[in-house]
């Protein structure tokens, strides 16, 4: 779908920004550098998995099998690191950095789980016909 690739295309061009101000925030020491470097990496994975859902939807087939499994494998490690790492700033750290990262954790994880529905459907849909 074209929506998705705007809203991918979109997610990159804010984490492009993002990392403009991180490097003049981190070397004019002004502002927090770790708050924008959480919205970096967010909107950079989300952005990944909004592309993921594009490709699913245009193409109309699943992933293939030795491919698929493996970018649905970093899929979720991807997410899954991003919620511990976030639970991990927010307990034991820095919460100005944890809080966005846990919070992208969740959204990414429910991105995940929709890619995998979806390409399990578009399995079922390819094998009946």
């Amino acid at each position: 779908m074209l929506i998705f690739r705007k809203i991918s295309s979109t997610l990159y061009g804010i984490s492009v920004f993002a990392f403009i101000a991180f490097i003049i925030t981190y070397f004019s020491g002004l502002g927090n550098p770790y708050l924008i470097s959480a919205v970096i990496i967010l909107m950079y994975l989300i952005g990944i998995k909004f592309d993921l859902l594009a490709d699913l939807l245009e193409s109309r087939k699943p992933f293939s099998e030795r491919i698929g499994k493996t970018i649905l494998a970093l899929d979720w490690f991807l997410s899954a690191l991003l919620l511990f790492s976030g639970l991990f700033y927010l307990f034991f750290s820095d919460v100005t950095f944890g809080a966005p990262l846990t919070t992208g954790g969740i959204i990414a994880t429910i991105l995940s789980a929709k890619i995998l529905r979806l390409n399990k459907l578009l399995k079922q849909k390819t094998s009946q016909t």
